[in-house]
């Protein structure tokens, strides 16, 4: 994997804490009820993205790919059932954790933003 995926990738993990900092500070003032839903749903999302991070890290660098096949479909049952019971636990506040399931998508997108201003210089 060559550094500058390596610090784009970095920067998504740093965009992801600092937004997912800002939304509790926002609910604990407004909603407090769903701050606990919500950080759960980020740190999910956050979870899951590093470990799919670090398991497409195993591929390029040519590891053992079946142990490294085995860990995502591994991985992705354990994402489901986290899911589900979450869910399940959460069913009165739901939008607040799929809203923290959906930070990553916030942070790439600011990671485009930020490519595209530093390209454009």
């Amino acid at each position: 994997m060559t550094p500058s995926i390596q610090r784009q990738m970095d920067k998504v993990f740093r965009y992801q804490v600092l937004l997912t900092i800002v939304m509790v500070i926002v609910l604990l003032i407004y909603a407090p009820q769903h701050t606990l839903p919500f950080l759960f749903g980020s740190a999910i999302v956050s979870l899951n993205f590093f470990a799919l991070f670090i398991l497409w890290k195993r591929v390029f660098e040519k590891k053992s790919v079946a142990l490294t096949l085995a860990l995502i479909i591994t991985k992705y049952a354990a994402l489901g059932v986290i899911l589900y019971f979450c869910v399940k636990k959460y069913s009165q506040h739901l939008p607040a954790f799929f809203v923290g399931l959906t930070t990553i998508i916030a942070s790439l997108l600011l990671l485009a933003l930020n490519i595209a201003i530093t390209e454009k210089k």
